[in-house]
């Protein structure tokens, strides 16, 4: 081998190393992003969450025809069981709304992150994870560019930066 295909080599293989250094960090933004996202929620949001649920199960109306026959005045005690069986959280919110609650509530951790901290963390992180993403598809294209072959993507590569023409990449790489 020439001197020339040597480097040429090295280069390809630089770009290479360099592009497989970008999905790593990728892979460890994502894997970082999905422990916030699933991380534990404040107990203040989790608590309104349970109320919400509480206050729509209570509009439902559970006890309205809830087996007693207007016609005949009788009560159809198999209805109500049979909504009682499938749907025992509407008749819990009905009857016992603030036990429900404190019932759903035990055990929950308050040491979560408030909604606000855990948005900004995340939008951070998905900022940080689009400019990897175009770091990546820049070098893809050029060492596409480099050796006349495709790279294969990665599978959940961002569609609107495939699809985005190398020079907005370049741009949005500047920045």
């Amino acid at each position: 081998m020439t001197t020339d295909h040597l480097s040429v080599r090295a280069a390809v293989e630089a770009v290479t190393s360099h592009i497989q250094g970008i999905r790593d960090q990728i892979s460890d933004r994502q894997a970082a992003r999905r422990e916030v996202d699933e991380s534990p929620r404040s107990l203040l949001e989790v608590q309104q969450i349970i109320d919400r649920e509480i206050e729509q199960a209570q509009s439902g109306g559970f006890f309205q025809f809830i087996g007693l026959q207007a016609r005949t005045s009788t009560f159809n005690s198999l209805l109500f069981n049979d909504r009682f069986e499938n749907r025992p959280f509407e008749l819990l919110a009905a009857i016992a709304p603030d036990k429900l609650r404190a019932a759903l509530l035990d055990g929950v951790p308050n040491d979560g992150l408030p909604p606000a901290e855990r948005e900004t963390l995340l939008s951070e992180m998905d900022t940080e994870n689009f400019r990897l993403e175009v770091a990546e598809e820049t070098a893809v294209r050029e060492l596409e560019v480099g050796t006349g072959r495709p790279l294969a993507r990665r599978a959940d590569v961002n569609p609107a930066i495939l699809v985005a023409p190398t020079h907005e990449l370049e741009a949005l790489s500047a920045h």
